[in-house]
């Protein structure tokens, strides 16, 4: 009696083990500022895969759930049409590397492409709201 009763306490410790742990809210760091991001980008500038500020900037909106806050409408053009100008750079470069790739690699670049252009859509979106927001005189 005495093995089955350890048994049950033994099987009871491992099912409550096995209880996912209580949810805890995620507490990411503060989100950093178009500044921050740029500063990011100068320190890595002289790696073999720099990071570039906008990409940053994309990642902190995508972290964080919100959009950069730029300050100005100005700024946050400006801002917009650097990071337009990065993705069709990365664009241009994964057309190239499209037309000379194995058709091994094809589907993976197809669908990083689809992706890319919807980001794109995305990033001129932005930048024609800003536009009209400036235009409106806010």
């Amino acid at each position: 009696m005495r093995l089955a009763h350890r048994l049950a306490r033994w099987y009871d410790a491992l099912v409550q083990n096995d209880k996912p742990p209580p949810e805890r809210p995620y507490r990411p760091y503060p989100m950093l500022t178009p500044e921050e991001c740029q500063r990011i980008a100068d320190a890595t500038r002289d790696l073999p895969y720099p990071l570039l500020a906008s990409t940053q900037e994309i990642i902190e909106e995508e972290v964080h759930g919100k959009p950069m806050d730029y300050g100005t409408t100005a700024a946050a053009i400006a801002a917009m049409e650097r990071r337009l100008a990065d993705q069709r750079a990365a664009k241009a470069q994964l057309l190239d590397t499209l037309a000379d790739c194995s058709p091994s690699l094809r589907r993976q670049l197809d669908a990083d492409l689809v992706q890319l252009n919807a980001e794109i859509s995305d990033t001129q979106t932005r930048l024609d709201d800003y536009r009209r927001q400036q235009g409106q005189g806010n």
